[in-house]
């Protein structure tokens, strides 16, 4: 993704220029911060089968974060003591670059961080490419709050108004695109015709790659109201067929036992299962595992009572237009796609369908 090259390039390529003689402590800053960068802690030692340990692993994190955090804090202090100094450009960029990427991290360790970004996120001087960044990870906090009183309507308008105002002040980066993109991708679970706007403006001022993937988003979007044709053989040997389940809301959950979140999102799937299934739900399970025996332990172990199909080479995904995982698409009593992606609030979307409402 875009963010994560620019924050690459930002980072590692920071340019040299032409300067006037240093101001009193100025080189012995500037010095410490060049010193971080060429840090990095030591490799923890694998062990005979070629592992880490869990603590050498956790302190070789610990001492990465430390250094990474003090790099923030020198480039911080070199800001502000130095406004004028030709490095204080790089060094703004290396705290917006730290601040943005550690901000949104769990743990008391990352809090110097919130707080750097937070109050560069105050300033309304910053250059183009650093307003960028920081524009991006505000979107990045908004999208992942866990907020509940934050109503998704109200959290997408705050992250248009980030997208908005950005483009307002520096309509010139050519990259500005990105922001609006980022919005769209969350809009499609909210308001599929935002989503459709967003994605369009994204395209408008976006260069060629960025209209390629917003014809890719729009194709995926064209999904809601089709009544897609779908029958496969399920591991057990069960029959699915969509036409046949016309009348019942159903979940296709696009998922796999190796991705991590997955397995997190499973206990959630499983309780809407118990909690609706009397009422008309069914779920057809789409698993993209390597390894069928991977999958038909799994379901054994957890005795999954929904169909499960094998979709190793990617033939179902790709129907469906599918981008990652989990992916669970929610289709209602009509046969329609009703839902793209209800990872968000799974049941209240299901109960919603099952009443005949709008998800």
């Amino acid at each position: 993704m875009f963010w994560v090259a620019c924050v690459a390039a930002l980072f590692f390529a920071c340019v040299t220029v032409g300067r006037a003689a240093d101001a009193p402590g100025e080189t012995e800053a500037w010095a410490k911060i060049q010193t971080f960068k060429t840090l990095s802690p030591k490799a923890p030692q694998r062990q005979a089968d070629g592992s880490v340990s869990k603590e050498d692993l956790l302190a070789y994190r610990t001492k990465a974060v430390d250094l990474m955090v003090q790099l923030l804090n020198s480039a911080s202090d070199f800001s502000q003591r130095f406004p004028k100094s030709t490095h204080e450009p790089e060094a703004l960029e290396i705290m917006v670059v730290l601040a943005t990427q550690m901000s949104v991290q769990d743990g008391a360790q990352f809090d110097p961080a919130r707080k750097i970004a937070s109050e560069l996120a105050k300033r309304d001087d910053l250059p183009s490419t650093p307003a960028l960044l920081m524009s991006i990870s505000r979107l990045r906090v908004l999208q992942s709050s866990s907020d509940k009183t934050l109503l998704p309507a109200d959290n997408m308008k705050q992250q248009l108004a980030v997208a908005e105002t950005f483009l307002k002040k520096h309509p010139e980066n050519p990259n500005v695109a990105i922001l609006f993109f980022h919005v769209a991708d969350y809009a499609k679970a909210v308001d599929a015709a935002t989503a459709v706007e967003l994605f369009k403006k994204a395209a408008k001022l976006g260069d060629a790659q960025v209209k390629e993937e917003v014809a890719n988003q729009l194709k995926r979007l064209a999904q809601l109201g089709s009544m897609p044709m779908f029958k496969a053989t399920a591991i057990d040997g069960r029959q699915v067929d969509l036409a046949k389940l016309k009348g019942k809301v159903v979940l296709l959950n696009f998922w796999a036992t190796w991705a991590a979140p997955c397995l997190q999102i499973e206990p959630l799937i499983v309780k809407t299962y118990a909690s609706c299934h009397a009422k008309g739900f069914e779920i057809v399970g789409v698993s993209v595992d390597r390894n069928l025996k991977d999958l038909q332990d799994y379901v054994k172990q957890s005795q999954t009572p929904w169909p499960q199909c094998f979709d190793d080479k990617g033939e179902i995904c790709a129907k469906f237009q599918i981008e990652g995982l989990p992916t669970l698409l929610l289709i209602d009593k009509d046969g329609k796609v009703a839902v793209l992606n209800a990872k968000d609030d799974l049941q209240e979307k299901v109960e919603a369908l099952l009443a005949g409402k709008k998800p």
